[in-house]
């Protein structure tokens, strides 16, 4: 597991089964724009967490399937081109969109959000910069 600090977050970017498996099956290493893109998924959950955002269900299109944290949710997301990670504290619940491929820093898309914010999730991930982990 790759640990990093910025500022006052510390992130853990988990090793993952997924990226093991391409390896040992098909002998794809995870490249530069990959590893970008498992930091900055990485940094937006612990960044959100401390908010008490957490992790609880990645949507590919077709399916919905739970997670519990952060590692089980990236083990989804880097298994497609694109996929929904909805976030919950208490009753509110607000997805994230990943797409992957591009850039890296760019993995996030878009997100949903309240009206009003009265949750605080569109100022929590205002305040995130991507660019911050490339």
């Amino acid at each position: 597991m790759d640990t990093f600090t910025i500022g006052t977050l510390t992130v853990e970017i988990p090793d993952l089964d997924h990226d093991a498996m391409m390896l040992r099956e098909f002998g794809n290493k995870v490249g530069p724009i990959g590893r970008i893109e498992r930091r900055v998924v990485a940094a937006l959950c612990a960044h959100l967490a401390i908010g008490g955002w957490k992790p609880c269900e990645v949507n590919d299109g077709d399916e919905r399937t739970p997670v519990e944290d952060t590692k089980g949710a990236m083990e989804l997301i880097f298994n497609l081109d694109d996929a929904w990670l909805t976030f919950a504290k208490g009753k509110s619940r607000h997805w994230v969109r990943f797409v992957m491929g591009n850039s890296g820093w760019d993995v996030i898309n878009d997100w949903s959000f309240s009206h009003g914010d009265a949750d605080g999730f569109s100022k929590a991930m205002d305040a995130f910069d991507s660019e911050q982990f490339a």
